[in-house]
C-alpha cells in the first residue's frame, strides 16, 4: 500500500509565493475529490458512478485541489502498484508493455469544475506537479491511463502515448470508447530537455519537500 497514511491529499492555491503547496490531506478531502468527480462525471457528463467512491478509491490515492479560498475545484485518482489490479486490468492486458521489475500506477476520474479548465486557471499544472510528486515519492517507473480520443491531446503533451491495440469500450463511463496511454517516467526529464518542453521545471532535478 502507499506509504500516504491517509491516501488523501489536497494542493492548496496560495495568493503568495508558491502559487500552490501540496499537503497531506484528511478525510474532509477526501469526501471533497468524490464530490468534484460527482459534480463533473455525474451532473455535467451524465455517468452513473457511486458517490461515496468504489473499490478503487479504498486503495487510492485522491488528490483535490482547493482555491485560495478553500473551493474544491478539481480531482483526481492515482493507484499504485500495491493496490492492483488496476480498473484499467479489467479491459486491456498491460503487463507485457511494461518491464518485469517496473512499478506502475494507474491515473483516472481525472475532473476540474467547468470555470476552472483554463490552462491559466493553473489547475491543470498543479495537478501536473502532484502526478509528478506522487510518482517520486512511490517510485513509480509509469502512468497508465485510459482516455476518451478527443481528451487525449491534453496527455499526450504531458508525454504519454496511445498504446495501439488497446483501445476498448468503457463500461464505467458509459461504454465510451477509450484509448490506453502509458507514460515512461524515467525518460521524461530528457524527452523535455530534448524538446525545451515548459513543464521541464516540473521534471528537472530538484528536491521535493513536502509542504508543512
Amino acid at each position: 500500500m502507499s506509504s500516504c497514511d491517509t491516501c488523501a491529499w489536497r494542493i492548496n492555491f496560495t495568493k503568495g509565493s508558491p502559487r500552490w503547496l501540496i499537503l497531506p490531506g484528511t478525510e474532509a478531502d477526501r469526501s471533497a475529490a468524490l464530490q468534484v468527480r460527482w459534480q463533473v462525471y455525474c451532473e455535467e457528463l451524465g455517468h452513473s458512478l457511486a458517490p461515496c467512491g468504489d473499490s478503487y478509491d479504498q486503495r487510492a490515492n485522491l488528490c483535490v485541489v482547493r482555491t485560495a479560498e478553500d473551493q474544491p475545484v478539481a480531482s483526481l485518482r492515482i493507484v499504485g502498484p500495491e493496490g492492483r489490479p488496476f480498473e484499467i486490468d479489467r479491459y486491456v492486458p498491460i503487463d507485457d508493455l511494461l518491464p518485469k521489475d517496473s512499478r506502475p500506477a494507474e491515473i483516472n476520474r481525472f475532473c476540474i469544475l467547468r470555470s476552472f479548465r483554463s490552462i491559466s486557471s493553473g489547475v491543470h499544472l498543479a495537478l501536473f506537479d502532484f502526478m509528478i510528486f506522487l510518482s517520486r515519492r512511490e517510485s513509480f517507473s509509469h502512468f497508465i491511463l485510459a482516455s476518451k480520443p478527443s481528451i487525449a491531446p491534453i496527455y499526450r503533451y504531458l508525454g504519454f502515448e496511445v498504446v495501439p491495440g488497446r483501445s476498448f469500450a468503457h463500461a464505467e463511463l458509459g461504454n465510451q470508447r477509450h484509448d490506453l496511454m502509458l507514460l515512461e517516467l524515467s525518460r521524461l526529464p530528457e524527452r523535455y530537455r530534448d524538446v525545451g518542453h515548459p513543464l521541464g521545471r516540473f521534471v528537472g532535478p530538484r528536491q521535493l519537500k513536502l509542504a508543512q
